[in-house]
């Protein structure tokens, strides 16, 4: 006897040998244990920890025994299988253009203004050699000009990044399935002939004189 019945728990998954779902342990008592109920069986189903041939991980695989009178039709269906592929959507382009404008910027300057005085002297005193003698004196006026320069500086940057985002799309394609359907209506037609036959034989059955009286 194997030690399956050690290594089986509740919420285990049971498959046939054919690895097809038979259901999920339910229940453990001594050396059964119980399927819960399912699209294969109707009610929950108790199998024998003998008939277990392999326990791998949470799965185990039972040898489930079919009756004799009992014959199984596989219904098939299709499933979609979803697969994403990476594509271009479109792109971005960055261009750079150069904008000219007009700037102010004040700024302070200084100059020089000539100013002139007259002044009388309090006390008259004699005149110089040259007194008398055309000439010309020549003041430099000062002033300060503004000269404009340019340098170019790095005022800010534009920063481009590209981000993933999640959303939901819905994709659809038409699926088959089969379905069983139960056709017995040459076995009921069969079985109402039969009926019919025997109420006919049952009419044309001869009385008794018991049966007479009673009439």
């Amino acid at each position: 006897m194997n030690d399956y019945r050690t290594r089986i728990r509740e919420g285990m998954v049971v498959r046939g040998t054919d690895g097809e779902k038979l259901g999920k342990v339910k229940s453990i008592s001594g050396d059964e244990f119980i399927i819960e109920k399912g699209l294969l069986f109707k009610e929950d189903f108790t199998a024998r920890c003998e008939n277990i041939t392999d326990v791998q991980g949470d799965e185990i695989t039972y040898a489930a025994q079919a009756r004799q009178d009992e014959v199984r039709m596989p219904l098939a269906e299709e499933q979609l299988l979803v697969e994403k592929q990476a594509k271009q959507a479109g792109e971005v382009k960055i261009h750079k253009e150069v904008v000219t404008e007009e700037k102010q910027v004040a700024v302070p300057v200084q100059r020089e203004e000539v100013v002139v005085e007259r002044t009388p002297v309090n006390e008259a005193r004699p005149a110089a050699a040259d007194a008398f003698v055309e000439r010309d004196i020549a003041v430099p006026v000062m002033e300060e000009e503004v000269r404009v320069t340019k340098q170019p500086v790095v005022r800010e940057e534009v920063r481009v990044r590209k981000e993933p985002v999640q959303e939901q799309r819905a994709a659809s394609a038409e699926v088959r399935r089969e379905e069983a359907h139960v056709d017995d209506s040459e076995m009921r037609r069969e079985r109402r002939g039969d009926i019919e036959a025997e109420e006919a034989d049952v009419r044309r059955a001869p009385t008794t004189d018991d049966d007479s009286k009673k009439l």
